[in-house]
């Protein structure tokens, strides 16, 4: 290595201490489909200096990938050949809403080679509704133990069929949902609660999640916390908190809080059954469904909205930025996901 080629004479600890720092920034919690990662251009300069000091920059951005495109994970090191997949620890992935692409077809992201993917997040912004059978990831690695799911329309439990098939791995899985499946009447609806909400609900033991989103995700053997967090309003019949939660409410509507559980027989039968996992069908037979394994707890995020607001907590319509450097447009990738100029230096 020649002097130009030199970080600087401190000590190479310290270099990579003031290139992390150069890249510190609080995540904020954007709404779907935008990037949460500072502009390339915050720190573009200080990876010119030189060659070693231009891989540790690299390093570091490349810590964190944001990505619109499912090629972007196959084509990252072929677009830039000094990045290297095993940089890559937290992957963003946004399922945007592509004109004149098939409603039954979307390309998934390949994760192979990401030896060292921690958490993948994936904003599901489009409208379009795909199979259950759809796979978004494909070739996941063992190492991935955190997934985030936002903006997924109309969840019905098979839209979640696919978590276990692709990251049958991960230990913590956050949602964050506008509705929410109701185990008594098995629609879709938003959450309506009575004043004073509390902001929190936490379960243990692996209860607390709608019956049939535990039966989806039941092969998750390694599943330890799942967070919900969703907007809720105070238009609701019933109240309820972490003291005062008797009917340990899971997801169900007003409309069967209402209406059934008001009748405290037919109450006490339904809560009994949701602790042992029983489902009771129309036909008055019952099914026992089992729960992820190492399932030990469930929290509920309640965020206040009112009927204003309230759709615009998960807002969808965003304008998506894109991330470059000084260099020319032919260098550029499309506008919105993580990119950088390619360099001789």
């Amino acid at each position: 290595m020649s002097f130009s080629d030199r970080p600087s004479t401190l000590p190479f600890e310290l270099v990579h201490e003031i290139v992390r720092a150069s890249l510190d920034f609080v995540a904020v919690n954007r709404a779907p489909g935008l990037n949460t990662k500072p502009p390339w251009d915050s720190i573009s300069s200080l990876s010119l200096t030189c060659k070693a000091i231009r891989r540790l920059v690299l390093r570091a951005w490349f810590c964190r990938l944001y990505t619109e495109n499912p090629e972007d994970t196959t084509q990252l090191t072929r677009r830039i050949a000094q990045v290297e997949k095993a940089w890559v620890k937290y992957i963003h992935c946004v399922q945007m809403d592509r004109e004149n692409s098939p409603c039954d077809f979307v390309t998934p992201w390949n994760f192979e080679g990401y030896c060292q993917l921690e958490t993948v997040r994936l904003d599901w912004i489009s409208p379009v509704t795909t199979s259950a059978g759809f796979d978004p990831f494909v070739n996941a690695p063992s190492t991935i133990v955190n997934f985030d799911l936002r903006g997924r329309y109309w969840p019905i439990p098979s839209t979640y069929s696919f978590i276990p098939r692709c990251l049958p791995f991960i230990r913590n899985l956050i949602l964050y949902q506008q509705e929410v499946w109701c185990g008594l009447c098995f629609t879709v609806n938003e959450v309506e609660l009575r004043k004073p909400i509390s902001h929190r609900i936490q379960y243990d033991s692996g209860f607390g999640l709608p019956i049939h989103y535990a039966k989806v995700l039941e092969p998750l053997s390694f599943l330890d916390h799942v967070s919900i967090k969703i907007p809720v309003y105070d238009s609701g019949s019933i109240s309820m908190s972490e003291s005062s939660n008797y009917y340990m409410w899971s997801g169900e509507c007003d409309s069967c809080q209402s209406l059934l559980l008001a009748d405290r027989s037919f109450a006490d039968g339904y809560v009994s059954r949701k602790q042992q996992g029983i489902i009771r069908l129309a036909d008055g037979t019952e099914h026992r469904w089992k729960q992820p394994p190492s399932l030990r707890s469930v929290e509920w995020i309640f965020i206040p909205a009112t009927a204003d607001d309230a759709r615009n907590l998960f807002h969808f319509g965003a304008e998506i930025s894109g991330i470059g450097d000084n260099s020319s447009d032919s260098e550029r990738e499309e506008d919105g996901h993580d990119v950088i100029a390619t360099s001789s230096d």
